[in-house]
């Protein structure tokens, strides 16, 4: 193991520590590298938004029986488009915003969810924005950091981009130059 694999471990570990501890409902966030970083997990490399780096599953064990079955069938149908990180970790807090996002998900032409599993996600997002509040104390300082990460994480995605079109525009294979850059 090199040191920045332990780096990372040690980070996740105590990060994770630290989330345990504001009870069974704050999620655990997954391995991620060490702010600062010149690399990036994978996670990091799909990121679009700085909440798809934060955890992915939620805890939901001490959650009422409905709201248990709500999050299976928003596990199920969030993550055929998107990481459930995405809506895990956002700063949505009502019904109503909720509301209008999965409806808006609702009408993308390659969505199949049904009005039925509309009500079902949107009652399960509003009840756990709600819960967050009191179970995950620290959740808007976690947002920030995810936030701060994504800048780091952001420019580290358009090194590689470009690193990429680079190295493609080099083998001389045919289609793969590199797009001009504007002048502005």
């Amino acid at each position: 193991m090199n040191d920045k694999t332990t780096a990372r471990l040690i980070g996740a570990m105590v990060l994770g520590a630290g989330l345990s501890a504001c009870g069974p409902s704050a999620p655990t966030p997954p391995a991620a590298s060490t702010p600062g970083s010149t690399s990036m997990t994978r996670m990091e490399r799909v990121a679009r938004f700085p909440a798809d780096l934060g955890p992915d599953r939620i805890d939901v064990a001490d959650y009422p029986p409905r709201q248990r079955a709500n999050y299976a069938v928003f596990a199920d149908r969030c993550s055929r488009c998107h990481t459930l990180a995405r809506p895990i970790n956002s700063r949505i807090s009502d019904r109503e915003t909720w509301n209008r996002y999965v409806h808006r998900m609702q009408n993308r032409p390659t969505c199949n969810l049904t009005d039925a599993d509309v009500r079902t996600i949107v009652d399960f997002l509003a009840y756990h924005s709600a819960e967050r509040a009191h179970r995950w104390p620290g959740f808007d300082t976690h947002v920030a950091g995810l936030e701060a990460r994504f800048r780091e994480v952001k420019i580290l995605q358009e090194k590689a981009v470009a690193d990429e079109s680079h190295r493609l525009g080099r083998t001389g294979e045919p289609g793969t130059q590199p797009a001009p850059t504007p002048t502005r």
